[in-house]
């Protein structure tokens, strides 16, 4: 379940908006990069990076980290969460390397943006999916960040509330939806907490 899920989990109309959004953004810096002014040697390394980061992060995020806490039959909303906040977290060190306390901004920025990569694979039920997300929006904003265009640079961040907006009712949605959704090797389980037969023990709570 590492690589791919044992069957596709629905996706609701919010994270679908959160999905869509996250890409708009993509474009809006890719097409606003001067890539003339950049040069063709920076470009192949941003790239190179964005990919070998992609997938790195999200082969341990939304690919180990996520497989563990989809066992002891926890609920696909609480590896979900876990899952955005593990990655928020995952940039704590910025703090100490030099970004100082405005780094704590940009923790949860990257724990709502983990919730975005965590749909891009729930969606297809494929990890690749998420990789490649992953990989293009950090290539984008390095590119951006150095080589955008002042009218892209103005767009994106007049969008880009509006994304983190979409990215928490997005949540939301996972946390209402999959309550009592349990992601297992053999498939998909759904536990109403109402209906658990009587005596027997629910996963994830103590016998």
């Amino acid at each position: 379940m590492i690589w791919r899920d044992p069957e596709r989990l629905k996706t609701t109309t919010a994270m679908k908006v959160a999905m869509v959004l996250f890409v708009v953004l993509i474009v809006i810096r890719l097409v606003g990069i001067e890539y003339g002014a950049a040069g063709l040697n920076l470009l192949l390394v941003v790239l190179l990076s964005g990919i070998l980061v992609g997938f790195a992060e999200e082969a341990l995020f939304r690919g180990i980290f996520l497989r563990s806490l989809r066992t002891g039959g926890r609920t696909e909303a609480t590896a979900a969460l876990w899952t955005a906040i593990a990655f928020g977290l995952f940039h704590l060190p910025n703090i100490i390397v030099g970004a100082g306390l405005a780094q704590l901004a940009q923790i949860v920025l990257a724990a709502i943006s983990g919730v975005t990569l965590y749909l891009f694979r729930r969606n297809r039920g494929l990890i690749l999916i998420a990789m490649i997300a992953h990989g293009i929006w950090d290539t984008s904003t390095f590119l951006s960040g150095s080589h955008g265009a002042q009218w892209a640079g103005l767009l994106s961040f007049a969008i880009y509330p509006i994304g983190v907006i979409a990215a928490i009712v997005a949540l939301v949605s996972v946390l209402r939806t999959d309550r009592h959704t349990v992601v297992t090797p053999a498939g998909i389980e759904h536990h109403d907490a109402a209906t658990w037969p009587a005596g027997e023990h629910k996963p994830g709570t103590q016998p």
